[in-house]
């Protein structure tokens, strides 16, 4: 079954939704991210989107990366 989304105008709530989500990755894996970036539709001011906020974390190679979904579940 497929699901609909609702698409809604741009909010600037999610940039600080994403700012909160930053500094809690941050504080989870430490400085092993060489970036955490807000990424997808609500990155973009000038779009209609879903409000799912996507955040990618770049680290050095696989294992770090497992590493970081360990500690991020917590």
């Amino acid at each position: 079954m497929m699901s609909k989304k609702r698409m809604e105008p741009y909010d600037a709530a999610w940039e600080q939704r994403y700012q909160k989500i930053h500094e809690e990755m941050r504080g989870a894996i430490g400085d092993v991210a060489l970036a955490i970036e807000h990424i997808g539709n609500t990155s973009f001011s000038s779009l209609v989107t879903s409000s799912v906020l996507d955040v990618m974390v770049g680290v050095s190679n696989m294992e770090v990366a497992d590493t970081c979904t360990e500690q991020i579940g917590r």
